[in-house]
């Protein structure tokens, strides 16, 4: 069996040290407990860059630290790679596509390792429904109807209602226009981690 090395402590000089020196990756908690020193979790973006998925340049990126990082390329958000920005519009319309599905992806990847680390673990029907809601969303944003939901996973409305209400709980979705029943949709933002936004959502 290969252990993962998890070190205890920022090295000086380190990305982690310079810019998150007091969060420790949700990931790593043991028990739910955080080793003495730190004194929060760490954001998703953090969390990457801690644990060397991301590199100090796209954290930068991505926390909005880095702007125009040069005259002829920009970073893409999703990937780290570099875009010339005098490509045709046609191939920034496919590479936008690209993105748009890494970043889904990534998504996905976000909110499974977020579950390890809730106090309230969520259930099943819980999770089918994040999973549903972000596949539809768009911007970060889904239409909700409980009556919906209920035909889709052929549950009454109100199992439907109490996994809705678990992802609210712990803050996975968030109201943002409460429709009307029998009328209209609730638009819900939808999110991978409780304290995090999926990039580009205001």
């Amino acid at each position: 069996m290969t252990l993962e090395f998890r070190p205890d402590r920022p090295e000086p000089d380190s990305p982690w040290a310079r810019y998150c020196p007091d969060a420790w990756p949700r990931e790593w908690l043991i028990q739910g407990r955080m080793p003495d020193g730190f004194t929060r979790p760490a954001t998703q973006d953090e969390a990457d860059l801690i644990t060397g998925r991301i590199s100090e340049r796209l954290f930068l990126w991505r926390t909005g630290r880095l702007t125009n990082p040069s005259p002829r390329a920009d970073t893409d958000a999703a990937s780290g790679r570099t875009r010339d920005r005098n490509r045709k519009p046609a191939r920034r319309g496919r590479s936008a596509k690209r993105n748009a599905l890494v970043e889904r992806v990534l998504g996905y990847r976000r909110f499974f390792n977020t579950m390890t680390a809730l106090d309230e673990p969520l259930s099943v029907g819980a999770v089918a429904v994040w999973c549903w809601l972000w596949t539809c969303a768009k911007a970060g944003r889904a239409k909700l109807t409980t009556r919906k939901l209920a035909q889709r996973f052929r549950v009454g409305q109100s199992t439907a209602t109490r996994w809705t209400g678990e992802l609210a709980r712990v803050g996975l979705i968030e109201t943002l226009r409460r429709g009307k029943p029998g009328r209209s949709a609730t638009i819900v933002r939808v999110r991978y981690s409780p304290d995090t936004k999926p990039d580009g959502q205001p």
